[in-house]
C-alpha cells in the first residue's frame, strides 16, 4: 500500500494537505 501511495504522490495525482483547524480525518472511508 505504501508503495502505491508513494507512486501516486510522485506522479502528482494528489497532494497531501493539512486539515483545517478543528477537523479530523475519517478513520474508515469504506466498510
Amino acid at each position: 500500500m505504501r508503495e502505491e501511495m508513494n507512486s501516486l504522490h510522485e506522479k502528482n495525482t494528489f497532494k497531501f494537505v493539512k486539515l483545517p483547524k478543528g477537523k479530523r480525518a475519517l478513520k474508515k472511508a469504506t466498510k
